[in-house]
């Protein structure tokens, strides 16, 4: 049930109430959206979510443009359809993590940088921006914050073809459809996107560079008495012309030109398998099984042809106990503990990593204070153990006002990718701290 058809069951009641001129008291019922981290006390303004109809209304071309508006992000991207630089309060530079699709993360094109165009909007349902601390309870170790991207679950009767054109010789085509079965709802979006004469990604080029883009994605739910499952899948191939490293003239300096021999090819695979059950009253335990391999294969006269390919396969349980305290739920407790595991590794080659993370996390709500706490422990083949934690306080003012305090440690061990990436990787690199 949404929370707009809630409000109109309460009204209605309401109204039929006042007809029969009885008096009805109803206690207080907290919603929780189990999609979205509903189980967590996030401090104000540390967290944003634009659903469907938010991305919808935007009317943006691409996910750069939506994100251009959140608060305490900065992203810097070059002409056409290039790789983009994130940075979340500050904290740049973060690779594997920053940002996850369905609960897995992502690996990076280069360092702290991410196709987002790769992603489409009209296959997305939700983008959540997290700040600060405590990316390990959304799926992501990053320690300035992180983009989750949800894929798209369509309805029967939400079939839709889109078909544009625009400058620079645009095309964009794009189709989704939904299936209810006694199965389970299925849902799929597929689409191309092609420049035909891009913008150079040069300073002061001339050339016109092509982009061709194939993307899609399934999505399968299917709820029962006590818990659900789902699944989902998203595909992108992309084949671009790109420019590389050179002199740039008349100023005789070091920078991107023209490259009729640059090109570039990424293959992105995501997929998902997630399931919860409600074992008590208080007690939900849920199990998500993730996987993402990305290929990138590129090549430009100063650059030698290269090809490398990234794999990561995570476990993720968690445990939640959620324990009103009194009838009226102003006074409630929560606990959630579980395991993260990751496995990464580049193929064709002996490097791999993985990490195996117990992690716990408890908040209490007394009125208008709000307690949290919350640790993890990492225990990792190649950079060791390390344990993180974190303490906040919250206390609700009136006229929608919040003073909270919050602190703690981070720790984020490098991807594979930033590790091998034949451009810019350093095997070297260590492990990035924070307090």
């Amino acid at each position: 049930m949404t929370i707009k058809k809630y409000l109109f069951c309460l009204l209605s009641l309401s109204t039929q109430a006042i007809a029969d001129n009885n008096k009805i008291s109803l206690s207080t019922m907290t919603i929780y959206d189990d999609q979205h981290f509903a189980e967590l006390i996030e401090q104000p303004r540390m967290i944003d979510l634009l659903d469907r109809e938010a991305i919808q209304t935007a009317e943006m071309p691409n996910l750069n443009n939506v994100l251009r508006n959140q608060t305490g992000m900065m992203l810097n991207q070059g002409s056409g359809q290039m790789s983009t630089g994130l940075s979340l309060r500050g904290a740049g530079g973060g690779g594997q993590g920053m940002v996850t699709l369905d609960g897995v993360p992502l690996f990076g094109n280069f360092a702290g940088f991410f196709s987002m165009s790769h992603y489409a909007l009209d296959a997305l349902d939700k983008i959540t921006v997290t700040r600060g601390s405590g990316g390990e309870r959304h799926g992501s170790r990053t320690l300035g914050g992180a983009i989750h991207l949800q894929t798209r679950h369509l309805l029967e009767k939400d079939n839709f073809l889109h078909v544009e054109g625009g400058s620079y010789d645009t095309m964009r085509e794009v189709a989704g459809t939904g299936l209810t079965t006694k199965a389970g709802d299925f849902s799929a979006v597929v689409g191309r996107n092609d420049i035909f004469t891009g913008i150079s990604q040069a300073q002061n080029g001339l050339e016109r560079d092509n982009f061709g883009m194939t993307h899609a994605s399934a999505n399968w739910v299917k709820d029962f008495s006590r818990g659900g499952l789902d699944a989902s899948f998203y595909y992108v191939r992309v084949n671009e012309d790109i420019d590389g490293p050179g002199l740039v003239l008349p100023r005789r300096t070091i920078g991107w030109v023209d490259d009729k021999k640059g090109s570039n090819f990424d293959e992105t695979w995501v997929a998902q398998l997630h399931g919860q059950y409600d074992l008590t009253a208080h007690w939900n335990s849920s199990l998500q099984l993730g996987f993402t391999q990305d290929r990138q294969q590129m090549g430009s006269t100063l650059i030698k042809p290269f090809t490398i390919t990234n794999q990561l396969y995570m476990l993720d349980w968690k445990n939640t106990h959620r324990l009103p305290l009194t009838k009226d739920s102003q006074y409630q407790a929560l606990l959630e503990w579980g395991i993260n595991s990751q496995q990464q590794q580049v193929l064709n080659t002996s490097t791999a990593q993985t990490v195996i993370s117990p992690n716990i996390r408890g908040e209490l709500i007394t009125g208008a204070w709000q307690w949290s706490a919350d640790g993890r422990f990492d225990h990792g083949d190649r950079y060791g153990n390390h344990q993180v934690f974190s303490l906040g306080i919250n206390r609700t003012l009136a006229n929608n006002m919040n003073l909270w305090i919050n602190g703690g440690t981070g720790y984020r061990q490098p991807g594979v990718s930033e590790l091998m990436h034949p451009v810019y990787g350093n095997p070297a690199l260590l492990g990035e701290h924070n307090v």
